[in-house]
């Protein structure tokens, strides 16, 4: 996601000599060149109904930045964003705080403050069902988000199918029965941002955009943004257009 100065260096090398060129760093080089994953340090808030309605929540956090800015700072933004998935919160506060420490530099790492903000607070949503005696899943089905919600100040979901994930989950442990001693089988939900909620880059059309070019031969082209990188998206999108032009 982010360009360090080596890569740039491997290109125009390539460029100049027409070969392949690649970099390859010893320990101590790999500590000072790249960048690692953000650790982060999580005060968070809860409010809530004796029947478990989802109120309010306060989400503060610290992130380590590192010696440097690089794009660490847009994970303690999107850590922010993904604390409001994907339960309905009335009222939400975010207030974050990225230090500079004598460590090497933080940046974006799977996930850019996805798992930190969903393990804490699917957490803590544990605690709170624990405390209220409530299950774990009707906790989630109760607050869930719902199609045509519009989070608080962040986005509109146009499109949203977590309760019906839910209740295959439901069915699955209640089919499962008795788990032996010591066995359970834990849930938690996460909400991702997709499609065209976001455009940093400005581009002339959003991230779900796609254009089909039919060419004279009979031949069609799919252009789209999603990149293939072996989850099997260039797959599934040729047969959704394949159905869609019969």
């Amino acid at each position: 996601f982010e360009l360090d100065s080596a890569q740039f260096c491997a290109a125009i090398l390539s460029m100049k000599l027409c070969k392949p060129v690649k970099i390859v760093l010893n320990r101590e080089e790999e500590f000072t060149a790249t960048k690692r994953r953000t650790p982060m340090y999580y005060f968070l808030k809860l409010g809530a109904k004796k029947d478990g309605t989802l109120l309010a929540k306060e989400v503060r956090v610290i992130t380590e930045g590192g010696a440097y800015t690089a794009m660490g700072a847009t994970a303690l933004y999107l850590t922010g964003f993904f604390s409001s998935f994907p339960y309905k919160y009335p009222n939400y506060r975010f207030d974050g705080y990225r230090a500079y420490t004598n460590t090497a530099t933080t940046s974006a790492m799977r996930g850019f403050g996805a798992p930190q903000s969903t393990f804490v607070g699917e957490s803590q949503l544990d605690m709170m069902a624990d405390d209220l005696g409530i299950d774990p899943i009707e906790i989630r089905r109760k607050n869930g988000m719902t199609p045509n919600y519009e989070v608080p100040g962040q986005a509109y979901i146009q499109s949203c199918g977590l309760h019906q994930c839910l209740d295959k989950i439901d069915a699955h442990i209640k089919e499962r029965g008795k788990l032996p001693p010591n066995h359970g089988i834990g849930v938690s939900a996460y909400g991702f941002m997709s499609g065209g909620i976001f455009n940093w880059f400005d581009t002339p059309y959003a991230f779900s955009a796609a254009i089909v070019r039919i060419n004279i031969d009979g031949k069609v082209d799919l252009f789209t943004g999603a990149c293939e990188i072996g989850q099997g998206s260039d797959t599934t999108l040729s047969m959704i257009c394949a159905e869609e032009l019969g």
